[in-house]
């Protein structure tokens, strides 16, 4: 926190104080915390393993991280997930005879 307090110019106290409104310091970590974690899930699709992201990302452990990221979006991560699409490099499926190569009248 030093390093940034004195990247910014500010003492460690007044920057502590600058993020009063916004719920204090340790809130606003786990806010920008939870955010690069969804944001990871949803570029990873489903194929990302939650809890490698969780110690990437600085979180103490995966319950902790669950816990904030349901408290924020409404649903844990690994749900969150699994909406997200696709695994990648998953084969497509379709009935469609046009996207699977098949002609009419052939």
């Amino acid at each position: 926190m030093r390093a940034v307090a004195s990247g910014s110019g500010l003492s460690r106290s007044a920057l502590y104080r600058a993020f009063v409104p916004v719920g204090g310091v340790g809130h606003e970590i786990l806010r920008r915390r939870v955010a690069r974690l969804r944001s990871a899930i949803f570029r990873s699709g489903r194929d990302v393993r939650i809890s490698n992201l969780v110690w990437t990302l600085g979180f103490v452990t995966p319950s902790h991280a669950a816990r904030a990221f349901k408290g924020t979006h409404g649903l844990a991560p690994g749900s969150s997930a699994r909406k997200s699409g696709p695994r990648r490099g998953a084969p497509w499926r379709t009935s469609n005879p046009i996207i699977c190569g098949a002609r009419s009248g052939a």
